[in-house]
């Protein structure tokens, strides 16, 4: 961002002298995010103005701290603290400061340098600067977001000099949010020109879009569209089409599909479908099987299905039975497997009892399987894997198992190895714990991998401890390879390859089973 050359004491004293500012309550991001959202606190409101005797003109300052935190109420802090003077504000302040910390203190700390700053911005600014906590960003947004009413553009200025940090993110984030609620185009525009501030995490400009969207949704979808990140152009969409397609479906339909960027039609599809899809996911669904465009077809089926889901995980399950096209069926089950990490065995047996194509089901419990390894959902993995029938893919996940298990519990998973019987499960099993024990133990795990009866899946695993090796002792490893007739020049070459391509054991070789038992 260009900054125009000042130092803060010319500001300041530009501040004082030339900014007429308004005594109106200011509504800043930075605070409302520390209140409660229902608005509703009659006995601290009621108590306020008892602390206060208006007509006697008497303020009791620490009964009126203890009233406005007692039930936090945004409304009730920014009437109270908008009828103190200056010298009022600085005493609450200094009694809040003594007080412990809570989120209500911290709210009501910004509500009053909010007040400050509406009479004297240069003193309040100063004292923001002075303050040594750590919600001092939170306090310099307060105060700065109110200059931003009537100039965004000097109170970016006057962030700025907080230097770098999240002090000065939380305070760019309170200030372009303020300009938004005001001119939402000019925001967007400011922040388009200097990407410093769209990289900002704090701003955000859905709610001014979508407010804007009400009354020109084709300016409000052409100024997103603008946005070059993906994710916050993502987000953007979606918040603007949930109010578009309730008002117009066919307006914002007719909008995402004449986008001529393949890219960005495609995004603007998939948020029309997603917004449709919370109000009648079938109807959305519907509409998806009709898309010409595969991949927006794709990439909206993935959005679709995924909402309703979300709110209803039966009926969406079911749904895929009428589903076709494997392309899409192999998409969603990843994301099936993702949305059930918090569901029961049960639950998860529920879904899956409702998929009616066997190949589908078992690729589904695969991807299933795969991911409660990956979350350290040993027992339950077992389960699944025991009712999934033999498989490429099933025999990595055993093999997997055993390896991610052994990391986190070598004990329980040596037990665990004894009591399962003579098969090619146990060989997988076996081969998977000997990949874990050679990043501390490698001549341990050769002696268990020659435990190995099946040849096949012996050599994977010897593969995968020399890989394992390589990387703690290339030397050792080399020469002891050079000792294994088994081992090809072209095994070696792969070995040696995927020992500098992986720096973890979380991937291993290929162990394939060779006669299965």
């Amino acid at each position: 961002m260009k900054i125009i050359a000042l130092c803060l004491m010319c500001l300041l004293v530009g501040l004082g002298a030339g900014y007429g500012l308004k005594t109106t309550q200011v509504e800043v991001e930075a605070v409302e995010g520390a209140v409660k959202p229902d608005g509703k606190a009659p006995s601290a409101s009621n108590g306020a103005a008892g602390a206060m005797q208006a007509g006697k003109g008497v303020v009791n300052l620490e009964s009126l701290m203890n009233d406005l935190l007692k039930d936090y109420d945004l409304k009730s802090a920014k009437k109270a603290a908008a009828d103190l003077s200056v010298e009022q504000l600085k005493t609450a302040l200094d009694l809040l400061a003594k007080k412990p910390r809570s989120v209500e203190r911290d709210g009501l700390r910004a509500v009053l340098f909010q007040a400050w700053a509406v009479k004297d911005m240069p003193a309040a600014w100063k004292a923001v600067l002075a303050d040594t906590s750590d919600t001092r960003g939170m306090l310099a947004g307060s105060v700065a977001a109110v200059l931003a009413r009537s100039n965004p553009k000097a109170a970016l200025e006057m962030v700025q000099t907080l230097g770098m940090g999240g002090r000065r993110t939380g305070a760019i984030g309170a200030v372009m949010n303020e300009w938004s609620k005001k001119d939402v185009t000019a925001a967007i525009e400011h922040a388009l020109a200097h990407p410093e501030v769209m990289a900002n995490y704090a701003v955000s400009f859905n709610k001014e879009l979508s407010s804007l969207a009400e009354q020109d949704p084709l300016k409000a979808a052409g100024l997103v569209l603008r946005f070059k990140d993906e994710s916050k152009r993502g987000s953007m969409l979606s918040s603007l089409m949930e109010g578009w397609i309730e008002r117009d479906p066919k307006a914002a339909f007719d909008w995402a599909i004449a986008q001529t960027n393949p890219k960005l039609r495609q995004e603007a599809v998939a948020a029309a479908v997603g917004a449709w899809s919370k109000s009648d996911p079938k109807a959305a669904m519907d509409y998806v099987a009709t898309i010409p465009d595969g991949e927006v077809r794709q990439q909206s089926f993935k959005r679709a299905w995924g909402d309703w889901f979300k709110s209803d995980p039966v009926a969406a399950t079911e749904h895929l039975s009428s589903i076709k096209d494997s392309k899409m069926l192999d998409d969603v089950r990843f994301y099936f497997s993702y949305y059930t990490e918090g569901f029961t065995s049960a639950e998860r047996g529920q879904l899956l009892s409702r998929l009616t194509d066997p190949a589908f089901k078992t690729r589904v419990m695969d991807s299933m399987s795969d991911n409660l390894i990956r979350k350290g959902n040993y027992n339950e993995a077992i389960e699944l894997l025991n009712e999934l029938p033999d498989s490429i893919s099933r025999d990595r996940n055993v093999c997997q198992l055993s390896a991610e298990w052994a990391k986190n519990d070598p004990a329980a998973v040596s037990q665990w190895l004894k009591a399962l019987p003579d098969s090619s499960d146990k060989d997988l099993a076996v081969a998977g714990y000997a990949r874990s024990l050679a990043s501390s133990d490698p001549n341990a795990a050769i002696a268990e991998v020659m435990k190995i009866p099946d040849a096949k899946v012996r050599d994977g695993a010897l593969n995968n401890v020399a890989a394992v090796w390589m990387r703690s002792d290339a030397k050792a490893a080399t020469a002891w390879m050079a000792t294994q007739p088994g081992i090809s020049e072209a095994d070696r070459k792969m070995i040696e390859m995927y020992s500098r391509m992986s720096g973890t054991i979380s991937i291993g070789l290929p162990v394939m089973v060779g006669t299965r038992r």
